[in-house]
């Protein structure tokens, strides 16, 4: 996490990027769900999640709403994660962030139309 934000009685879990092309925003959103979700298990309430993206001259916050359906729903994801991690299972999962990978190139998982 990198900044914790306490708003009255609830928090506010900040992450800071300075690209959403490496982590796209939705993955930044998933990783404030899941600090949020940790959170919630040491008993704090988290209302709101954001994402600060840092630029050259300025910076831009994006704010999001966190709920109890969002929480139930990364922790049920980190729990399937622990599970295939506990159970050896690295299958190769090829898709959208494939795109983005440094080992695109050479990754023998990678698609057709990315190979060209």
């Amino acid at each position: 996490i990198d900044t914790i934000i306490r708003r009255e009685e609830a928090y506010e879990v900040r992450d800071y990027k300075t690209s959403l092309e490496i982590v796209t925003e939705p993955e930044a959103r998933f990783q404030v769900g899941l600090y949020s979700a940790g959170l919630r298990k040491l008993g704090r309430r988290v209302e709101k999640g954001s994402l600060a993206l840092l630029r050259e001259g300025g910076s831009e916050v994006k704010s999001f709403p966190i709920d109890d359906a969002m929480l139930d729903g990364m922790e049920g994801k980190a729990a399937e994660s622990i599970q295939g991690i506990l159970d050896r299972d690295f299958s190769a999962r090829p898709g959208e962030p494939c795109g983005r990978c440094d080992q695109s190139k050479i990754c023998k998982w990678r698609s057709k139309e990315m190979a060209l």
